[in-house]
Formats: structure tokens, C-alpha cells, sequence
């Protein structure tokens, strides 16, 4: 029983861990192609 709790706890923990990386991830993602559109904007 309790290995099943700590089990479904750590499965919590873990998908929280990864939704937050994945909204990290995206945020750089969106920052980057903003950075690229202003870099291939601007003359060569």
C-alpha cells in the first residue's frame, strides 16, 4: 500500500515536473523565433 501511494506520488511529482519543462521549453522556443524574426529582419 504504501509503495503504491509513494508510486502515485512520484508519477504526480513527475508529470508536474514535466508540464512545467514543457512550458519552460515552449517559452524558449517562442523566445528564439522571436529573436531569429528581428535577426532576419534587420539587413545582412
Amino acid at each position: 500500500m504504501t509503495a503504491l501511494v509513494w508510486g502515485t506520488n512520484a508519477t504526480k511529482a513527475f508529470f508536474l515536473m514535466s508540464a512545467e519543462t514543457a512550458e519552460a521549453v515552449n517559452k524558449k522556443v517562442e523566445k528564439a523565433k522571436r529573436i531569429a524574426k528581428r535577426t532576419l529582419r534587420l539587413p545582412a
